[in-house]
């Protein structure tokens, strides 16, 4: 269902990093859809040995109901397409498997010119590289599926490691800050959620990636983030505006992901039924009450709701009928709204 945007990736729009990025990311998932549904695939070799045209095609395809339903499951898009030579190219782009190869090796090139010797990334070539739009990328790259860290035409060029490394020689600097302020001032200088960050990216990487100090700083995090969690549940407040001590609806999301990740599963049970309590079934589909679409793409409504998704889908706590009602939801935004920027596709696909 969310790979309807995927036609809106195919190409770079410019030469930056998070353009490249999304040729990589809607080419993988194109990649799995052939795997996944190869009885498409099948009708689709047959209409092009006929050489019969693209209504004929989409017509063959919703003869079979099962067919249908994966088709406007998966690609919506191929269906919503206002002519027939787009749709025509849209599923012929699917399901080209030397078209992927090839773009996905023009992207691994592109993104390795953008990284910068010590594994931060720049906006452009022969830009220096900044810790935010590094972990943007970070997020991003590793939220596409755990083949980053073994694909060889990726690691050929990107250095998924150092990127990694850098990232937390930052946040050991900024631990530094933290510990000195503590003793100095009596007061933290980052607030608990300001490592939630940190922590979400170290979820989704390899751990032999990390030597022990490393493991010390993830330690240090880990405990702020509890410190938050307890302040949570014990004044069973959210966070007001400056405090960063408490979480917000959407942190507490990105929380439960952590805690799993820490082996913290009850302090993360908690959580879920705290998030749960906040959810409102409208006619659009299950969702959190938004009060605003911020400029930053992270505090973006898509953002927020797939990280919701993702908190509320662990394996053996995944509610079907919930699922689905998130579902909905989201995609009901992508007929108003487009889904709006490429960060906001990448989020939903």
């Amino acid at each position: 269902y969310a790979v309807q945007a995927l036609s809106t990736l195919n190409e770079p729009k410019q030469e930056d990093i998070l353009s490249w990025f999304s040729v990589y990311y809607s080419n993988t998932l194109s990649a799995y859809i052939a795997q996944a549904h190869p009885r498409i695939k099948q009708v689709i070799d047959q209409w092009k040995a006929a050489g019969e045209n693209a209504e004929t095609l989409l017509s063959n395809l919703e003869k079979n109901e099962e067919l249908k339903t994966i088709l406007l499951e998966e690609t919506p898009w191929v269906a919503d397409a206002e002519m027939e030579t787009q749709r025509l190219t849209a599923l012929q782009q699917l399901f080209d498997a030397n078209r992927q190869v090839d773009l996905r090796r023009r992207f691994a090139e592109a993104l390795g010119k953008l990284q910068r010797g010590d594994g931060s990334f720049g906006w452009f070539e022969g830009m220096s590289g900044n810790a935010w739009l590094t972990g943007r990328v970070a997020r991003l790259l590793l939220r596409s599926g755990a083949g980053v860290k073994t694909d060889s035409l990726l690691t050929q060029y990107v250095d998924v490691k150092k990127m990694m490394v850098y990232l937390m020689g930052k946040a050991h600097e900024e631990i530094i800050t933290d510990k000195e302020s503590l003793r100095e001032h009596k007061i933290h200088a980052y607030g608990g959620s300001y490592w939630l960050d940190y922590l979400y990216l170290a979820s989704l990487s390899d751990v032999t990636w990390f030597d022990a100090s490393v493991r010390k700083d993830l330690g240090y995090m880990q405990s702020r983030i509890l410190d938050c969690v307890e302040q949570r549940e014990a004044d069973g407040k959210r966070r007001m505006a400056g405090d960063s001590d408490r979480l917000s609806l959407t942190e507490t999301a990105q929380a439960v992901i952590v805690l799993r990740y820490m082996g913290k599963a009850d302090a993360a049970a908690g959580l879920v039924r705290s998030l749960r309590e906040h959810l409102v079934d409208g006619a659009e589909g299950l969702h959190l009450e938004y009060p605003s679409n911020g400029f930053v793409g992270s505090d973006r409504k898509i953002a927020v709701h797939t990280l919701l998704m993702e908190a509320l889908s662990a394996p053996g706590n995944a509610d079907e009928k919930e699922q689905e009602g998130l579902c909905r939801w989201l995609l009901s935004q992508k007929r108003l709204q487009a889904w709006g920027t490429t960060t906001s596709s990448m989020d939903a696909v």
